[in-house]
């Protein structure tokens, strides 16, 4: 499969990329993207045999040898797709310079994976509550919510 004078890179050394499924970083424009540098050069195969490369493998191939270019290459690839996604699909909304500097400033954060606590006060202490089954019985039991 290999011919010639060709290079390996050990496991240890590999830095790994991952990249979505969009347009413009299919395996052709990755394999484009590595002959345009010469480092690549000797750490590909036959052209006979590039139809045969994992999309993962190259992907990783690039990341170690050319580095940040690369990432930034995809990178740009991927801010102009959702770019365009937003602008096809009407997805961007007008907000006012005042709410987003306060959005922007929070700290608070909403999310499935996130645990939402309730502070409650009782008497002088305040005591932290996972917003959990657990929790909402122990809430309950205390009198702080109703069923």
């Amino acid at each position: 499969m290999i011919q010639g004078e060709k290079k390996y890179i050990g496991n240890d050394s590999v830095r790994y990329l991952s990249l979505p499924q969009y347009e413009g970083l299919g395996i052709k424009e990755v394999l484009q993207q590595a002959l345009s540098y010469e480092v690549c050069a000797n750490y590909l195969p036959e052209q006979e045999e590039f139809r045969k490369l994992p999309r993962q493998w190259l992907i990783n191939l690039c990341y170690t040898l050319i580095g940040q270019p690369f990432a930034d290459w995809a990178k740009a690839i991927i801010e102009s797709r959702n770019q365009k996604l937003v602008e096809e699909q009407k997805l961007a909304i007008d907000i006012d310079p005042e709410i987003l500097r306060y959005f922007t400033q929070s700290t608070a954060v909403s999310s499935k994976s996130t645990v939402n606590k309730l502070l409650t006060q009782h008497s002088d202490s305040f005591s932290v509550y996972n917003h959990s089954s657990e929790g909402q019985r122990r809430l309950l039991a205390q009198g702080w919510v109703q069923a």
